[in-house]
């Protein structure tokens, strides 16, 4: 038990070993018989629902980025619909100072996947739903921006509503005035405690791999995105005014931003918020991060376009709950021969076949 668990700590699986869609297992489907009859569309509507209890925003992109390629696959018409189920961004404030009420959150932050309207669907006689979760077939830790296929769909559908591609235009506006972007992503929180999530990366991991980019590269600027404000402290006390961060809300360990209400829309703004990071930098000239869902969607939107691409792969954490509250503190100060953190994870992101 013990050298299972030490083989464990020392060489954790990797999150960068590219994964395969599994075209040939079966997909599930569930269908629905509208209760009025109509003209029946050819071909059927799939829409596309997610149950999200602690999931963030750019996880349900991931998922839907899946199920949109499921919908490719079997001929379909996607249709988003995240009204049906709990999720962290239904918002009622904000649904109540709109004049027209969307009731469906996706359509807060993007615009829809395909011409097909909540109308369309429930005129339809016959339409497939999606799963809950990510469709089968697609394994759980595969991350969107290793598939080319999936980095096409997020590129062509994730679009965001109009108001908030005017606010991410003019912010990149003014972060590029002065030249090329670095873009980070600085992730830590509940990420370093999570079973089977990405590792997160140590403040002086960070450091090397933004030293080793601005050598590289000369950036003018970084954009540092993170719901950390020890993060956002920490390198703006080594990076100076070369560091640009935009004035999000953001907690301290252990507050978790979702369990609390401390402003006027707040589930709502927190969408908003983390969509226009990834965003920003999608559209930096260069990125240094561990892997999240954050930066995978921002890598599939940028679909290969970073003069640099710098990810911190320090392993997956183990399944079992109390391993896992534990597992980055020990790793954190053991010697990188007894499997502690180190430079050596600061890779190249790997080229998509």
């Amino acid at each position: 038990m013990l050298s299972r668990i030490f083989r464990r700590i020392a060489d954790p699986p990797r999150c960068l070993e590219l994964d395969r869609i599994n075209g040939t297992e079966e997909q599930l489907f569930f269908l629905r018989h509208s209760s009025k009859p109509g003209q029946q569309s050819s071909p059927y509507p799939y829409v596309i629902q997610q149950r999200a209890y602690g999931r963030g925003l750019l996880s349900l992109a991931s998922s839907v980025v899946c199920h949109i390629h499921v919908a490719q696959r079997y001929s379909l018409i996607p249709y988003v619909d995240l009204s049906r189920h709990f999720n962290e961004y239904q918002d009622k404030e904000y649904e109540a100072s709109l004049q027209e009420p969307l009731g469906n959150p996706w359509q807060y932050y993007f615009k829809p996947v395909s011409w097909l309207s909540s109308q369309d669907v429930l005129d339809s006689e016959l339409c497939l739903e999606s799963s809950l979760g990510f469709p089968s077939g697609y394994p759980r830790k595969m991350l969107i921006s290793q598939v080319q296929a999936l980095r096409d769909i997020a590129e062509k559908h994730l679009k965001p509503v109009d108001e908030i591609e005017r606010a991410v235009a003019e912010a990149y506006r003014q972060l590029a005035s002065d030249g090329p972007v670095l873009g980070v992503h600085f992730r830590g929180q509940e990420q370093k405690t999570t079973p089977y999530h990405p590792l997160s990366p140590t403040r002086w991991q960070i450091f090397a791999a933004i030293d080793r980019a601005l050598e590289q590269h000369g950036f003018a600027r970084i954009f540092l995105a993170t719901e950390d404000l020890d993060c956002l402290e920490t390198l703006k006390a080594r990076y100076g005014n070369k560091l640009i961060s935009l004035p999000h809300f953001r907690t301290r360990s252990p507050v978790n931003a979702y369990r609390i209400n401390p402003r006027g829309m707040h589930r709502y703004l927190l969408g908003r918020e983390i969509l226009t990071d990834t965003l920003l930098l999608s559209r930096c000239g260069g990125l240094v991060s561990s892997t999240s869902n954050v930066t995978e969607v921002a890598r599939a939107i940028n679909n290969g376009r970073y003069a640099l691409d710098l990810v911190i792969d320090n392993g997956l954490n183990v399944h079992h709950p109390l391993f896992a509250k534990y597992m980055w503190r020990v790793k954190r100060i053991l010697p990188s021969g007894l499997g502690g953190f180190s430079t050596a994870a600061i890779t190249q992101y790997p080229a998509i076949p």
